[in-house]
Order: C-alpha cells, then structure tokens, then sequence
C-alpha cells in the first residue's frame, strides 16, 4: 500500500527499529514527615560531574510534588519520588524475570510476587536502591530516619 498514511507508518516503524533502548530505571517512593524541614524546591537533579551522565545510577532524579499541592499527602508529610534516569542495567534483573518473559505485570499479581520471593531479589533491590537514598539525602539529609518513622511509607520499584 503507497497510500501517505501507509508510507507514514512505514517511515516512523523505521525510525522506531533503529532506536537504541534507553535503559532501566529504580524508583524510591516516599511518605515522609516534613516537620522541621526547611522550604524545598519540588524537582531536584543529583549528578555526579567526575563520570558521565550516563555512566549506570550517576544521574538521579528526585521530585518532591507535595511541595506545590500539599493536599497529595497527609498533614505533616511529604511525598517524594526519586529515579535513576534510564541508567540502570535491565542484565542483572533477568534472573528474577517470570519465565514467560513478560515483563510490566501488575505488581500485585501472584507473578510479581513470585519473582521478588526469587533468592537474590531483595539483595539486588536493596543493592541498587541505594544510590536513590543517597541522592535524596542530598535534599533532605536525615530522610532514612524519616522514613523509619511511624505513619511514614518506603515502597522501592525495581525494573520488573
């Protein structure tokens, strides 16, 4: 078919085919109290100038949304996202992925669960977690304390 909307779609598939992936990304949501901290900014980038920005977990986004609309989170809390930018190496989490292959399943289906119960998951999240903690710390220095605290919420998000 050489109709436009046909050569159209050809060319964008095209583009599309050629495209390099971006990689995989870790996510850090947070509920934290917000008493005693200073007035934050909502957006906030942590990037380590010494390596590249896309060297895997350098560049971390953090967005802090309660800052313009306190009304998305309880009285007396922020809520805060962090990200590593498409930095992350999707390699090391194909163990833990269902045997179908499938990957973006719902994470409160019995799939999920069954491969964050796979030996070595939690290490691994746990692991690469670790560098959104740090790059929140930049922001707010005694988050992993605030976390801790009651009424607080810590959900990590992995590539699967």
């Amino acid at each position: 078919n050489d109709s436009p909307s046909a050569l159209a779609y050809e060319k964008v598939k095209q583009q599309a085919d050629e495209m390099t992936m971006t990689r995989s990304f870790m996510h850090l949501h947070l509920g934290i109290p917000k008493d005693g901290l200073p007035e934050l900014e909502c957006h906030h980038s942590v990037l380590n100038f010494d390596y590249p920005v896309t060297d895997e977990q350098n560049m971390s986004i953090i967005s802090i949304p309660t800052v313009f609309d306190p009304s998305l989170a309880p009285k007396g809390y922020h809520v805060v996202h962090a990200y590593t930018a498409a930095s992350d190496n999707f390699d090391e989490w194909l163990p833990f992925q269902e045997e179908t292959g499938k990957v973006g399943t719902s994470p409160n289906s019995v799939s999920s669960q069954e491969y964050s119960r796979k030996e070595g998951y939690e290490k691994l999240k746990n692991e690469k977690v670790e560098a959104l903690w740090k790059a929140v710390e930049c922001v707010i220095p005694d988050v992993r304390e605030r976390a801790k605290r009651k009424g607080s919420v810590v959900l990590i998000g992995t590539p699967l």
